[in-house]
């Protein structure tokens, strides 16, 4: 896991001049690598490469980057995992009759060799892993950037004003190309605003900034060196591939038709991803929240270590939302070595004025906060890799959207609007409700029901950070086999990737901690999508993986409702956090703020003192704010 940068200029300049700006650049994400740095350069071809390292496999100077392969011709920096670099080795020396003399035993190595042997598009078909690819052509002069299938690992490029030329840049986050862009030359994008009001968060392809864009999962970018357009083509389509998974229904399969079958199935795929993620030259460990998807994966992982697992949770024990006795009792049955990080609102207010600037970019999805105080406690006790449930969801039908909407549209679709109207109101009234305030739960219920008759809508409303927010124009839900699993395929191609994702690598990185996903293996996912909907939804979600957890848990200790790292921060902002609030959302001189949003801002502010709660809009106030004061004190 690492951070990469890079840099091609249209104009001569020296070798001494692009290592500046390509260590500059690298500079800037030494969180994301703390081991190491490395710089390459062609002063012939106007390009740089830089990289950080945090070093997993061969932790030796043999593993460093950026690599050159062994004929020369291609030249990477690479940020991520191919768990399968192993088995590819074999299949390489197979396929060319002949052993290959290795220099050590890195998974960069490996990349290299692969395409000398197969070329870029057969090797990234063969690869299993998360990863953000850089890779130079030197016979051909072409620039290839590689984003993996489902966005586990973040790329961003662009084209910017540098030392008044033109650039162009890429990096894993935007702190690099903020550090050499010349002053006041990036400018706010009204689309990315527009996109975070709504979302509280940007989505890919967009950045915060105009010129400046995200690679899309599952994407190549291919880029000449001519300042014209680059092209960008998909090596791996999601809505493709579930498509195909999905056709094969149906054919009178005893693994589509037998749960026992199909369960047996799911466990030994979930093994096999989990046996390839534990390959790692330092500690490696699992987040615990005591959920199916963590608990499931503590499990496996056990299951498949000779050591004690370390295992790491998020707890809240001032509150209702306190999952640290779960996650403990799952731990104490597996006997892992468990490590518990009680949260308190002190706690929350020594990180929370940081949290902003730990993305690169506006991000108001609060669960951000105990997810890098896990992140953290699990790098400050020796960690270096941690394996995590994310991905489970969205494939299994574990959110409780995924049964909600079509429950919902079968229900109250068919009435009349104006009846919906009624319906809603009702959900609205403060009369009907506990202590006359309207959570926030039920005015969502009551969007959701007004749009009862077009799940499109209903999806988009579910999304959205604001209530009663102007609905954007969203691509329509992929045409899956049911409704309930087009919602899933949504959640991940959009909600996944943009914000799941977007959350975990950036909280991780700023610990200089590597996290993987075991359930994100393309192989699963295949399998998953071809499983029928009863198997996944069927009154609850993630059946199949609660009969898979059954072998390796009591179901006393998982048949529970879900939480997830949520915490009280509506509580917190009307207390120990309304001084800090205030500072940021009462103050106009803001250098990016849109007035406009000022009276909004205010008036919602004092509702949610009032009782009304409006957490998600504040929070993502305080966020973009936030940023915006990052950004005022980057130096230039």
């Amino acid at each position: 896991m690492c951070g990469i940068t890079g840099i091609f200029k249209s104009h001569f300049q020296s070798q001494n001049e692009l290592a500046s700006k390509a260590r500059l650049m690298s500079k800037t994400l030494k969180f994301r690598g703390p081991d190491g740095e490395g710089v390459w350069v062609s002063e012939e071809d106007g390009l740089a490469f830089g990289h950080r390292r945090l070093a997993i496999l061969d932790i030796s100077e043999r593993g460093k980057q950026p690599m050159k392969s062994l004929s020369g011709r291609y030249i990477i920096t690479f940020n991520g995992e191919i768990y399968n670099h192993l088995e590819l080795r074999n299949k390489l020396a197979c396929f060319s009759g002949c052993h290959f003399q290795w220099r050590g035993h890195s998974d960069t190595e490996t990349l290299l060799a692969c395409f000398e042997v197969w070329g870029l598009k057969k090797t990234l078909k063969s690869i299993t892993g998360m990863f953000a690819i850089a890779l130079w052509d030197a016979s051909d002069k072409q620039l290839y950037l590689v984003r993996d299938r489902f966005g586990e690992k973040p790329l961003y490029w662009g084209f910017i004003r540098e030392g008044g030329t033109k650039s162009f840049v890429f990096s894993s986050e935007i702190l690099p190309i903020q550090a050499i862009a010349d002053a006041g030359s990036l400018k706010i994008s009204n689309k990315a605003k527009s996109l975070y009001d709504f979302f509280g968060y940007i989505p890919a392809p967009h950045s915060v900034y105009k010129g400046i864009f995200q690679l899309a999962p599952g994407t190549i970018l291919h880029y000449r060196g001519d300042f014209r357009d680059p092209t960008i083509n998909e090596w791996w389509n999601t809505l493709r591939e579930e498509t195909k998974a999905t056709s094969t229904r149906g054919s009178g399969s005893q693994l589509r038709s037998n749960l026992t079958e199909a369960k047996d199935s799911v466990k030994a795929a979930l093994v096999k991803s989990i046996r390839l993620q534990q390959i790692a030259d330092v500690p490696l460990g699992s987040f615990l929240s005591g959920g199916i998807d963590s608990s499931l994966v503590t499990s496996i992982l056990s299951h498949c270590s000779t050591a004690q697992v370390r295992t790491f949770t998020v707890s809240f024990p001032d509150s209702d939302l306190n999952e640290g006795p779960f996650s403990q009792a799952v731990a104490d049955y597996l006997g892992t070595d468990h490590t518990e990080i009680a949260m308190t609102s002190a706690d929350a207010l020594s990180v929370i004025p940081q949290i902003a600037s730990m993305f690169s970019e506006p991000f108001s999805d609060s669960s951000q906060v105990p997810t890098f105080m896990v992140c953290q406690a699990a790098r400050l006790s020796g960690l270096r890799v941690a394996l995590t449930g994310d991905g489970a969801d969205e494939l299994f039908g574990g959110y409780t959207r995924h049964r909600l909407i079509p429950r919902i549209h079968r229900i109250f679709g068919p009435l009349s609007y104006s009846t919906r109207l009624v319906i809603a109101s009702l959900l609205e009234s403060p009369r009907l409700s506990r202590n006359g305030r309207v959570s926030l739960g039920r005015r969502k219920l009551a969007e959701i029901v007004r749009s009862a008759s077009n799940p499109n809508i209903m999806y988009s409303a579910l999304l959205s950070s604001q209530i009663r927010s102007k609905l954007l124009d969203l691509e329509s839900l992929p045409n899956s086999a049911t409704l309930e699993e087009s919602l899933m395929l949504a959640d991940l191609v959009f909600y996944m990737n943009n914000d799941v994702l977007t959350k975990v690598d950036r909280c991780s990185m700023r610990a200089s901690l590597e996290t993987r996903a075991p359930f994100l293996n393309q192989d699963l996912a295949r399998l998953a999508w071809s499983l029928p909907k009863k198997m996944k939804i069927n009154g609850s979600g993630k059946l199949i993986l609660k009969e898979v957890l059954s072998d390796f848990l009591p179901k006393n200790l998982f048949t529970r409702p879900k939480s997830g790292f949520a915490m009280p921060i509506g509580d917190w902002l009307r207390g120990p956090l309304k001084t800090w609030a205030e500072e940021i959302l009462l103050t106009q001189d803001r250098s990016y703020c849109y007035p406009e949003d000022s009276i909004h801002l205010k008036n919602a502010w004092y509702s949610h003192l009032a009782g009304v709660d409006q957490t998600p809009y504040i929070w993502s106030a305080l966020m973009w704010r936030g940023w915006e004061q990052m950004v005022d004190k980057c130096p230039k």
